[in-house]
């Protein structure tokens, strides 16, 4: 049954990477925000912050969609020309312009009329299909910049639409006669903006950092003697385990399967966290801190454990906890997991004279 497990995961790890998700962001219906660009202007540039928990998975970033709404002949002459960059930041709001060489330029050209699904003029979405994918890593926050350089300009009946949002997470520039270098960005004339672009971000499930925890992220109630899991297609894999989410230790290190095996039970009534750092091609994929609380009905250790060899078997017995509902005694030889029994003997046969056996 282990054999059949372990094969499933491994195809469903190998599959995941084939099927693109599409992750909505945004559904309100905010107008004159220009974001991600403003069209009645010759030039603007903005950066907008998403967050992790928003998109909440980690892969490639092969296309992203905004949603428009144009009536006149002039929006697509006036917008057509776009460059785009994403990156990563531990930002949660824009406060300043993130430097242009911590972001990747993934999109640098001129848009197409085929990339409008809803015609023009007409409302819909606008898909662009991205240049050079992006891997987004699941942890950090998507930083999104766009520059629109066509000196044409579009009319105020033409828009973007957007969605409010509580906090500061956008940035925009627009200017009739100024051309921002994004390079250099402005350091006048921009807005802060508690807006940002209903957003469609299209990603392939790369897994390269650790997802799909087991336990899940937060359980509680875990069984003491859990296996921890996760999937991943990384090459190999460190894991970090401890009782306070900043003193995590390296427990195993080139673990080459997405699962590992306590040698001995957790305790009760006890959160744990825990982190693993996939490795591919060389390169770390550290996955967030996960962790999950185990039961708290505390039983004690059994008592007077005891045992002798006959000569042809090893019988081992012992007395119930003192505290605690016994379910099932897990037996170890030699500091690894052995054998389960719901009865306070077992007997061992497989057992060779003359050499030594520890069990716990």
């Amino acid at each position: 049954m282990k054999r059949l497990s372990c094969f499933l995961l491994l195809v469903v790890a190998l599959l995941l990477p084939l099927f693109a998700e599409t992750i909505a962001i945004g559904n309100g219906n905010v107008l004159n925000q220009g974001l991600p660009i403003e069209p009645i202007a010759r030039y603007s540039y903005s950066q907008q912050l998403f967050l992790a928990s928003e998109i909440g998975l980690s892969g490639l970033i092969d296309s992203l969609s905004f949603k428009y709404s144009e009536t006149s002949n002039l929006f697509f002459e006036g917008i057509k020309e776009w460059k785009i960059w994403l990156g990563h930041s531990s930002r949660m709001v824009m406060g300043s312009w993130m430097p242009l060489d911590s972001l990747y330029l993934v999109y640098n050209g001129m848009l197409s009329p085929s990339y409008f699904d809803g015609g023009l003029p007409g409302n819909g979405w606008l898909h662009i299909p991205l240049q050079q994918s992006f891997y987004y890593n699941g942890n950090a926050n998507l930083v999104l910049a766009v520059d629109e350089n066509t000196y044409e300009y579009g009319s105020s009946s033409d828009d973007f639409i957007c969605t409010n949002v509580s906090q500061q997470r956008a940035i925009q520039f627009q200017s009739q006669t100024t051309n921002p270098n994004p390079a250099e960005p402005p350091v006048s004339g921009f807005t802060y903006k508690t807006h940002r672009s209903n957003l469609r971000i299209s990603l392939q499930p790369q897994y390269f950092a650790p997802a799909m925890p087991s336990p899940a992220n937060g359980a509680t109630g875990i069984d003491i003697d859990t296996n921890l899991s996760w999937v991943s297609i990384s090459d190999y894999f460190t894991l970090r385990l401890g009782t306070h989410p900043d003193s995590l230790q390296i427990i195993e290190e080139h673990l080459s399967q997405c699962l590992w095996q306590p040698t001995a039970p957790f305790a009760c009534n006890r959160t744990y966290y825990w982190q693993v750092t996939g490795n591919y091609l060389g390169q770390p994929y550290p996955s967030a801190v996960w962790s999950f609380s185990t039961y708290n009905d505390a039983i004690s250790p059994p008592l007077n454990l005891s045992g002798f060899y006959d000569g042809q078997v090893v019988q081992l017995s012992w007395q119930i906890p003192q505290t605690g509902t016994v379910q099932y005694y897990r037996i170890y030889r030699n500091s690894q997991p052995y054998a389960l029994c719901t009865s306070t003997t077992w007997n061992e046969a497989n057992v060779q004279g003359g050499v030594t056996y520890f069990y716990n």
